[in-house]
């Protein structure tokens, strides 16, 4: 797919979108390194990398609409309605994190989620549960990335699911994880090149 046949709101929104998938590459990247730091600086996996996670999340909405721009097999109404509440999604996980953050909120992650962490964890789920369906009904604009935009959307789901069922030492948990901190940004990376390509190419 060519963009010089569309119009420059499309072009607008899909050179955003490139730009916030690649903050949320490089957000995701440092989260991995973060978690390096001494656990004193935060629980459970400190607050260096939880920061970042906001600015991670927050990225990942423009990075919908660019879906949403570009088209996919899926009724426009369905589309329209999946992307109001990745956005909501996307806000209410960025707001419980930075109340986590700074102190006001504190929540229990050694058991299944409760409170403002299930709410939080619901909107992980949605939001990894988009990124599945958005990487398997783009259209053609959209190369063999998809898949791994699949694995990465798995992993978040996942995750979200062990802390809502059984908390951090959940093996679900863990195995989310590995999807959530090293395939997702991996992804996005992918995906801030292709776009790229796709308005350079036209």
């Amino acid at each position: 797919m060519l963009l010089g046949t569309v119009s420059e709101r499309t072009r607008r929104i899909t050179r955003i979108g490139s730009v916030a998938a690649y903050v949320v590459a490089v957000s995701g990247s440092l989260g991995v390194l973060a978690l390096g730091l001494p656990t004193s600086v935060a629980h459970p996996w400190g607050i260096a990398n939880d920061a970042i996670r906001v600015l991670m999340t927050a990225a990942i909405p423009p990075l919908m609409l660019t879906y949403y721009e570009l088209g996919g097999r899926f009724p426009l109404r369905l589309a329209q309605l999946g992307q109001t509440m990745g956005w909501l999604s996307g806000l209410t996980w960025c707001v419980i994190q930075l109340l986590l953050v700074v102190g006001v909120l504190t929540v229990d992650y050694d058991h299944g989620a409760t409170g403002a962490l299930a709410v939080q964890t619901w909107a992980l789920l949605y939001i990894g549960l988009w990124i599945v369906g958005g990487n398997v009904v783009a259209g053609s604009w959209l190369s063999w990335i998809r898949w791994i935009g699949l694995l990465a959307g798995i992993g978040t789901v996942v995750l979200g699911y062990g802390l809502l069922t059984e908390g951090i030492g959940s093996a679900w948990t863990f195995a989310g994880s590995i999807g959530y901190l090293t395939v997702l940004p991996v992804w996005a990376l992918l995906m801030g090149r292709h776009l790229r390509r796709l308005l350079h190419a036209s």
